[in-house]
């Protein structure tokens, strides 16, 4: 009953999660922070009923794990508050595998790291389909990746995924060397489509709070907003910021940062992980056999 409790409830939050970060670029906390609450609750609830203490310390220590990396990414600028959140919700949630349902492909390491490792894998795919999605008639995103890579990056990249090819067959590790080279390459891209793609121009009535401009946001030498600061603008800076537009010491519009809305990777990672197991272990024993 609880597994089942965890799987729907999960998976109804990230899916209307999806809706509004597609729509507002933005998950209400009403959603979020309840849901890492429900999920600690059933984990406890599961562990009044089976007396499991392995299953209940590996959810707690896998939702601290995922929350330093949660907030790791949120910090360095490349995940919203929203992300985190949730990542930690189902690091409670699925840290461990609690039946009736198992998945088909199930590896040797905790479920935990079969959570992440999918979502890694599921985010790049959508993230590449995404990227290309938006640019896809822009030359301007290829111009941008080929000016910002270095000299020896290429050489260094395509070096990296023959030696990957060639050694696979003695070690499985280097299944992992020759993906570095084409995972490196989308990188660079989606740096580029991001720098190209994902802006909005908006009048200051229709900026929102979290919004993070382009640019540091300044009057004179006075810095309002910083581009760098990932909480973005609170309510308070905006409405100063609204008088000052209004004032005409700041213009009309601004240039703010509109990323990917990453919330729909969420309940794709759930069915993924629960019904078809671990995507890495998966590849990594087809490269092998193969």
């Amino acid at each position: 009953m609880i597994p089942t409790l965890i799987l729907i409830i999960a998976l109804g939050a990230t899916i209307y999660g999806s809706y509004t970060d597609w729509k507002i670029r933005e998950v209400p906390n009403w959603i979020s922070y309840p849901l890492i609450g429900v999920m600690l609750a059933l984990r406890l609830a599961d562990y009044a009923i089976t007396r499991n203490l392995t299953n209940l310390t590996y959810s707690l220590a896998t939702g601290g794990v995922f929350l330093v990396l949660g907030l790791l990414m949120f910090y360095t600028g490349q995940w919203g508050g929203a992300d985190l959140k949730i990542l930690t919700a189902l690091g409670i949630g699925f840290g461990s595998l609690l039946g009736p349902i198992f998945p088909k492909h199930i590896a040797p390491w905790p479920f935990g790291m079969t959570i992440l490792m999918n979502m890694l894998v599921v985010a790049a795919v959508y993230s590449i389909l995404f990227g290309f999605g938006v640019s896809y008639n822009n030359k301007k995103v290829f111009s941008e990746t080929r000016k910002s890579m270095k000299k020896f990056e290429m050489p260094i990249v395509l070096a990296l995924f023959f030696i990957g090819c060639s050694l696979i067959l003695y070690d499985r590790i280097f299944f992992m060397v020759a993906l570095l080279a084409p995972l490196w390459l989308l990188m660079r891209y989606m740096k580029s489509v991001e720098k190209i793609c994902l802006i909005r121009t908006r009048s200051w009535k229709d900026v929102v709070e979290f919004d993070v401009p382009v640019e540091n946001l300044k009057i004179g030498r006075k810095i309002l907003q910083e581009s760098k600061d990932p909480n973005g603008f609170t309510l308070e800076k905006l409405a100063e910021c609204r008088k000052l537009a209004k004032s005409g010491k700041l213009p009309k519009k601004i240039i703010v940062k509109w990323g990917i809305p990453l919330i729909p990777v969420y309940p794709v990672t759930i069915l993924v992980s629960i019904f078809v197991g671990d995507l890495l272990y998966l590849l990594m024993n087809l490269a092998i056999v193969s």
